[in-house]
């Protein structure tokens, strides 16, 4: 663990106590009780959405299967055009069930309030598949809610959550789903290929990331101008890097993960940070960066288990 004090950062949000309450949705989140998605061309009458049943309007051939982040931008402009009025916003649920789904288009997230969630992290460890025999193997690629990262160089991140103006975006969630950077040329242990899984670029508050699977991506989980933020019981391994807490930040706490960076990268990276509590991670990374604390006041670290392993 390192820590580049360089003095008190004011992150100039309001401090917060702890991190924000967001609901459980286990209900919505259940097969069986949540109500499915109507076609574009229907009205929509529930602000819970189901990717395999949701179709965008005049391009029949896209489907969650081919393109999920097309899909998913339909739906948050779908939610947008539904929600339109500031005091009546109460945001919605995506669901995607498990699966294999390709991701060509970046998703641009920039509402609040808006929940993504699949039905299992589906972790599968890509770089043991790349380094032995796999004959009779009985599975091959990442399983539960899958969704394979396939995004153009211009446009890297799966999924870019930015917006302007006020207020900051606030309560977004990330849970249960699997971000799969398919491959590291030319032999899967480069850890490069330029794709990142969520990349937050703009100040934001109480947002979770709990339950992911995040696997052979450059950058997994990029956040700036966290408040409140939680990234909780995640299995982020075999990526370029893991978690970076970028420019500055308050009472974020990451817990409960299982993280492991490549060679060149960095496991937990905190910029800035005033209050940061990490505890009960295990960080196993491939290089020697395991926490990184640059500028980071009043910060705890306690109950990791910390294992480097040096190339």
């Amino acid at each position: 663990m390192t820590n580049h004090n360089r003095g008190s950062v004011d992150p100039s949000r309001r401090r917060l106590l702890g991190a924000g309450a967001v609901a459980t949705l286990a209900g919505a989140l259940t097969f069986g009780t949540a109500a499915s998605a109507q076609a574009a061309d229907k009205p929509q009458e529930t602000n819970v959405y189901d990717v395999t049943s949701w179709k965008i309007s005049g391009r029949p051939k896209v489907t969650a299967q081919s393109d999920i982040g097309a899909v998913i931008n339909d739906i948050i402009a779908d939610i947008k055009k539904r929600q339109s009025a500031p005091d009546a916003r109460p945001g919605a649920v995506i669901m995607i069930p498990p699966g294999d789904y390709d991701l060509r288009t970046q998703v641009i997230v920039d509402i609040s309030y808006l929940t993504i969630a699949g039905f299992g992290h589906g972790f599968f460890s890509r770089s043991i598949k790349d380094n032995v025999d796999t004959s009779g193997w009985l599975e091959l690629q990442p399983g539960g809610s899958h969704i394979r990262v396939l995004t153009p160089s211009a446009a890297p991140q799966a999924f870019l959550v930015r917006r302007d103006g006020s207020p900051r975006l606030s309560g977004v969630v990330f849970r249960d789903f699997c971000l799969d950077g398919v491959e590291f040329p030319p032999d899967g242990n480069s850890y490069r290929n330029g794709r990142t899984g969520i990349e937050v670029a703009s100040d934001n508050d109480s947002f979770h990331v709990t339950g992911m699977g995040f696997v052979y991506l450059e950058h997994a989980l990029i956040v700036r101008g966290a408040d409140a933020l939680r990234v909780h019981d995640n299995m982020i391994a075999e990526c370029g890097s893991c978690v970076e807490l970028t420019g500055a930040g308050q009472a974020t706490i990451v817990s409960d993960n299982l993280m492991g960076a490549g060679p060149d990268g960095v496991t937990l990276l905190a910029e800035n940070h005033e209050g940061l509590l990490i505890t009960g991670n295990n960080l196993f990374p491939r290089g020697s960066s395991l926490v990184e604390l640059s500028g980071c006041n009043r910060c705890s670290v306690t109950s990791n288990r910390f294992q480097g392993f040096f190339p």
